[in-house]
């Protein structure tokens, strides 16, 4: 065999053993060594880079949370303000009422309003109450305001009232300043007029009405409604009087019934 062909194969048996050598005295080769310290650079450039994007949804997740939560406690403190207030207006209801029981020597029951008529020309009610309870066909109905309507139909349990601003409700009245006298009927649209004033009669706008006791039906000066709107008709002789009701009746959770 030549020396040329032998020569590679001394070559790399001389650098292999060199490279041992090496090793033994220097620890293992790192050729790249070089490249770790800008790559340690470029990674915390990245992590910093990656939390600094990252920073600012975490951030915004945890506000939206924490609104969440504030969100919910709002809406809690909300359902608890509303519950205090209902009762507050309930104790105050039953108050009243209560009140008008004590100083009403009429006084029959106290009856919780259960439905209302399904017409909307009949402004009716029915209550709990009915003839077991002292009920009869045409007492009052009334409240701490004033007078509402009458009972117009009884069974055992339950008793229908008819509202004054109902079609067929009427009572005799007078006017509370002048003492005049009149008959309220109701009309079905919310309100109620007064008949047979005459025309020289003084009536003015916040007059208040009251019953006069002459139908035998109601007692007398309860209060219904106060005057609206004053109107000459044409060559009538009489003046045209819109009544609202004292009461509103699309507010009513509780009613007193009392006798004549």
């Amino acid at each position: 065999m030549s020396i040329r062909r032998l020569f590679p194969f001394f070559l790399l048996l001389v650098v292999s053993v060199t490279l041992m050598t090496y090793q033994s005295n220097k620890g293992r080769i790192a050729p790249f060594k070089f490249l770790s310290g800008p790559l340690n650079t470029l990674n915390n450039a990245i992590h910093s880079l990656s939390v600094s994007v990252r920073e600012p949804f975490q951030r915004a997740m945890l506000r939206e949370e924490e609104n969440r939560k504030l969100r919910e406690e709002v809406n809690k403190l909300r359902m608890e303000q509303e519950e205090y207030r209902e009762t507050f207006f309930e104790n105050q209801r039953l108050r009243d009422i209560l009140s008008l029981k004590e100083r009403e020597k009429r006084y029959v029951a106290t009856a919780r309003i259960i439905s209302r008529g399904e017409d909307p020309w009949s402004n009716t009610l029915v209550v709990e109450k009915g003839s077991r309870d002292g009920i009869a066909k045409d007492m009052a109905v009334i409240t701490p305001i004033g007078l509402i309507g009458k009972v117009s139909s009884v069974s055992d349990r339950y008793s229908h009232v008819l509202l004054v601003t109902d079609m067929n409700f009427s009572a005799a009245v007078k006017i509370q300043e002048t003492r005049e006298d009149a008959i309220l009927s109701g009309t079905g649209a919310g309100y109620c007029i007064l008949k047979y004033v005459p025309e020289e009669e003084k009536v003015k706008p916040g007059d208040i009405i009251v019953t006069s006791g002459f139908d035998d039906l109601f007692p007398q000066e309860l209060v219904i409604g106060y005057v609206t709107r004053v109107a000459k008709k044409g060559a009538s002789i009489f003046q045209q009087v819109e009544v609202a009701p004292a009461q509103d009746l699309t507010k009513l959770d509780e009613v007193v019934i009392v006798k004549r």
